[in-house]
């Protein structure tokens, strides 16, 4: 990535630590929130992990129900191992079940490339509006032998109407890509009933995760918490945004290409 960044705008990165540091840790610091509320959701329970904040709440460390009806979450101030209540960490024979994964508005392949990487048994989409980019990404996977990547060339918007790309996925993956009313309306299309929708966000998404409840809502989504992760920025702790794919999206959406971004759900 960093050496082909020299020609090709990737990321504004770059010196190698730093790039470990927010690009590769930051990517994998989902994979506890994923393997978690997979778990919970294949034992038909509400998710919840140790370290999770409500849209709502302030870091009082006390317990939380959110507005919406969804699962509870929780603002422990403590890290999950220190938690009695903590879900334990997803079993091996979990942890290998094979998994359809797309990742909306890739980039540079962050995090989709990096969760490839680590869940070999993962069959991951990465998709990406620019053509270099996506040369980029498929030379990428070639060069490391990645034989469960695929890569699409195609808005999100376009991609969410394919029939082959619609409901087709078990999670789908987005990090630094719009504010959450946006990204729900790119991002849910492509979940299947019954999967997920992890977003990746920085320490403080909880206005912007109380705006989006109304589109969550129209596009068959259900906020599952908002979870604290092992990855810190300037401005603090990052967080995921776990969201259920609960029931079917309409038709209509997504909108027309640009739609989403410049009129909001």
């Amino acid at each position: 990535m960093l050496e082909v960044n020299k020609s090709m705008n990737l990321t504004a990165i770059r010196d190698p630590d730093e790039a470990w540091q927010r690009h590769i840790e930051d990517s994998l610091a989902l994979l506890p929130v994923i393997d978690s509320y997979r778990s919970s959701s294949s034992s038909s329970s509400s998710g919840k992990v140790g370290n999770s904040i409500s849209s709502s709440s302030s870091n009082s460390g006390s317990s939380s129900t959110s507005s919406s009806g969804s699962s509870r979450v929780r603002h422990t101030g403590r890290r999950a191992a220190d938690d009695d209540s903590a879900e334990k960490p997803a079993p091996a024979q979990q942890q290998q079940q094979q998994l359809r994964v797309i990742d909306v508005g890739t980039g540079a392949g962050l995090p989709g490339m990096v969760l490839a990487v680590a869940r070999p048994h993962w069959k991951v989409t990465l998709l990406d509006s620019l053509r270099k980019r996506c040369d980029f990404l498929q030379a990428t996977a070639d060069m490391l032998g990645l034989d469960n990547v695929t890569v699409v060339w195609a808005r999100a918007e376009e991609g969410g109407r394919k029939a082959e790309l619609r409901d087709a996925y078990d999670l789908a993956v987005a990090r630094a890509v719009a504010e959450l009313r946006v990204l729900s309306e790119l991002c849910l299309p492509f979940v299947r009933p019954g999967g997920l929708w992890v977003a990746a966000k920085g320490a403080h998404p909880q206005e912007e995760v109380a705006a989006a409840k109304p589109a969550l809502a129209k596009l068959g989504g259900k906020l599952q918490a908002v979870e604290l992760v092992e990855s810190w920025a300037p401005e603090g702790q990052r967080t995921a945004v776990v969201v259920a794919k609960t029931g079917s999206t309409p038709a209509k959406y997504p909108r027309a290409p640009g739609t989403p971004s410049k009129k909001p759900l």
